[in-house]
């Protein structure tokens, strides 16, 4: 994504929420790690990507923003093929997430709508919002940015009104969700991950500059729990392993950063804190993916318009 929509984003939401929020981490003010590892680019030919996702192959869909596409790079490629050009109306495509039968869903930002494409192809069918009607929950969304989708729901991160809501996998346009996180505590949301053995929602609170977790059944404008704050700044991108005990950040100082959970430490664990496009820098990094054996971290460094791997053993 260009630093001029984020921007946007930002001077959309009006209203910036910091009220008091329980925390369970125990506060280390240090920062270690390995600002040094090496990224392995594994997508190119993009244009200010946002958000990847990885399904059961190993292959990669991308959120290629700048060019309202979602490309497909097939596992072991890294030229992508297009899977949805924007012929069916949408303009910014930002979060995207696959599901283990295909379906791929993504937020449409600028036309306040998710979309859902049956096996990852087609032209798409609008799930959640309403087309360019840009409005607050329950049914309608101000800047949909972050996705996470499972077999039965999805979750939307709606950037404007700080909210995330969930809806069921069947739902249609013009459908009211259900808001459980947000309220009074986030100030433009970005990424959000769910893990599926817990339910448990992780929210990158961009604005306040931290990452939040709801659990499932609490209150949406009381429940949050801060997971990570220590030297983040702008947070966009977050991600957490299966076992729930290692959390990964991206934020706009060119950073990800890793954190066990429940121990506010932030160790860096790719990029050296300078824009650049070598194998060790980072360049506006966003979105994140695991593959399924949890050793490789996918990073989209969009102002470099890529996709880098890093082989989490050896940082």
């Amino acid at each position: 994504m260009h630093a001029s929509v984020w921007v946007l984003v930002l001077e959309k939401s009006t209203t910036t929420t910091t009220a008091p929020i329980t925390s369970t981490a125990q506060v280390t003010p240090t920062t270690t790690g390995c600002p040094g590892c090496f990224g392995e680019t594994v997508a190119t030919g993009l244009n200010s990507p946002a958000f990847v996702t990885i399904d059961s192959s190993g292959n990669l869909f991308v959120s290629d923003s700048g060019a309202s596409h979602i490309t497909k790079f097939t596992s072991g490629s890294t030229t992508g093929t297009v899977v949805y050009d924007g012929s069916g109306g949408y303009v910014s495509p930002q979060g995207v997430y696959i599901v283990s039968d295909g379906t791929l869903y993504f937020a449409d930002s600028s036309n306040s709508v998710v979309f859902k494409l049956i096996n990852a192809t087609g032209n798409g069918t609008i799930v959640a919002g309403e087309s360019d009607v840009p409005g607050g929950p329950p049914s309608q969304f101000n800047y949909p940015y972050g996705v996470y989708a499972d077999s039965g729901a999805f979750y939307v991160g709606d950037a404007v009104n700080n909210v995330v809501s969930k809806f069921f996998s069947n739902s249609t346009s013009g459908i009211n969700g259900t808001v459980v996180a947000g309220p009074g505590l986030l100030s433009v949301p970005a990424g959000i991950y769910v893990v599926s053995s817990s339910g448990n929602l992780y929210v990158a609170d961009n604005s306040n500059q931290r990452v939040v977790r709801w659990s499932p059944g609490a209150d949406p404008s009381t429940g949050g729990v801060v997971m990570a704050s220590n030297t983040l700044s702008s947070v966009l991108g977050v991600i957490v392993t299966a076992n729930e005990q290692t959390l990964f950040v991206t934020d706009d100082n060119n950073y990800v950063k890793k954190f066990t959970v429940g121990v506010d430490t932030a160790t860096i664990f790719a990029g050296n804190g300078t824009a650049g496009s070598g194998p060790y820098q980072l360049n506006g990094p966003i979105g994140l993916a695991l593959d399924s054996t949890e050793q490789y971290l996918y990073v989209v460094d969009s102002g470099n318009n890529r996709v880098q791997r890093f082989y989490i053993p050896s940082c």
